[in-house]
């Protein structure tokens, strides 16, 4: 079996519209947000550079129970074309809401950075995943 990291970017870009496809569950048009997680963690670890940020955000940001099919294609394309520092980001490209909501909030936390951070681990991953996924939140009290 080929490595993830050895596909060329058109096998890989296939293989990722496929892991879409089996992730929904029976009779869905969507995956769920946990599930969406989870196979972004096992499947762009290495490929997306703000991953963890990506699905920390996410985990705690985003509203909807589902992903969208073209935000899952969106998520692939900004992982490629999106430099790490942001820079060539383009707001007027288009870019689900979902990502443009995503850099803000980048942006924004580069400016405003709190004092004081308590890191907690998320639990949705499979024992698989690179990496674990960490949510930061404003320590209480202080």
């Amino acid at each position: 079996m080929r490595s993830l990291q050895g596909m060329s970017q058109e096998v890989f870009s296939s293989f990722y519209r496929f892991v879409y496809f089996i992730c929904r569950e029976p009779g869905k048009r969507n995956v769920q947000v946990g599930t969406a997680l989870a196979a972004w963690q096992l499947v762009l670890c290495g490929r997306f550079r703000l991953l963890e940020r990506w699905c920390s955000y996410v985990s705690s940001h985003h509203k909807a129970n589902v992903v969208l099919e073209d935000t899952w294609r969106q998520v692939l394309d900004f992982s490629r074309t999106v430099h790490e520092d942001l820079s060539n980001y383009d707001p007027a490209s288009a870019w689900p809401v979902l990502l443009d909501d995503f850099v803000e909030h980048i942006k924004g936390s580069r400016r405003h950075r709190p004092a004081q951070l308590s890191v907690e681990p998320l639990d949705i991953l499979s024992p698989w995943a690179c990496r674990t996924i960490t949510a930061v939140s404003p320590r209480s009290g202080r």
